[in-house]
């Protein structure tokens, strides 16, 4: 009986042991990607896909001020950059997946893309999405609203990735991320602003779109048709 059990036992620790050693191998090999590490595998072939727009822009690279911008009701996000104070749009890429609805985002779990001018926080060269880039969701003004509202838990983990699926997200598919993940790594000294519109339709009735309405819409929306019409 006690040589069955220490038998029982010895076997037990074996898979646990060989459990273990598969464990470590797959989850440090397939999760120990940089972002330089990242940016080198890809940079090749990302290059020769921008080209064409570099040429359409007669440029020879993007500057280094760029801007993501969103739009929720045409579902579309574009890359900007500025010239000559202006921010010009250099390609624009649709979003391969939606969730929420017009609308702030307001707590966690509500599925909501939210509405605001945001900032990328850093690049995720390990995202279970290929690739990720997160937004500063809550910003200032996200919390300050949470707390008058008395809402404790406004959400988090707001990111622009790969794939085509989205829980509040701004899904855009690999090849999509992998050009704002490389372009944006070659920036990351400057801040990279984000900001996500309820619709481009500057002259829509944003209030009436969207089904989301907290009672400061009317200020968030102000300031978005503000920088809105700096884009036109």
């Amino acid at each position: 009986m006690v040589k069955h059990y220490i038998l029982w036992l010895l076997l037990g620790l074996f898979t646990f042991a060989i459990f273990y050693l598969c464990y470590k191998k797959f989850s440090t090999d397939s999760k120990s990607h940089t972002v330089d590490s990242i940016v080198s595998k890809i940079e090749s072939t990302v290059t020769q896909r921008l080209d064409t727009y570099l040429a359409r822009e007669n440029l020879d690279s993007l500057p280094s001020q760029i801007l993501l911008v969103a739009y929720k009701k045409e579902k579309s996000l574009e890359l900007r950059y500025k010239s000559n104070e202006k921010w010009k749009r250099f390609k624009e890429y649709p979003l391969t997946a939606f969730s929420g609805k017009i609308g702030p985002k307001l707590r966690e779990g509500d599925r909501q893309i939210p509405e605001g001018a945001y900032k990328i926080d850093y690049l995720n060269p390990n995202s279970s999405f290929y690739l990720s880039m997160k937004i500063n969701y809550p910003n200032a003004f996200d919390l300050n609203k949470a707390k008058i509202d008395g809402r404790r838990f406004p959400g988090t983990n707001i990111f622009i990735h790969g794939k085509n699926k989205s829980i509040g997200c701004l899904a855009i598919g690999d090849p999509a991320i992998e050009e704002l993940f490389f372009v944006v790594s070659k920036r990351r000294e400057n801040e990279i602003p984000v900001w996500i519109f309820p619709s481009k339709n500057i002259d829509a009735n944003w209030n009436q779109l969207a089904e989301v309405r907290p009672g400061w819409l009317n200020e968030l929306y102000a300031e978005l048709k503000n920088k809105l019409r700096s884009l036109n």
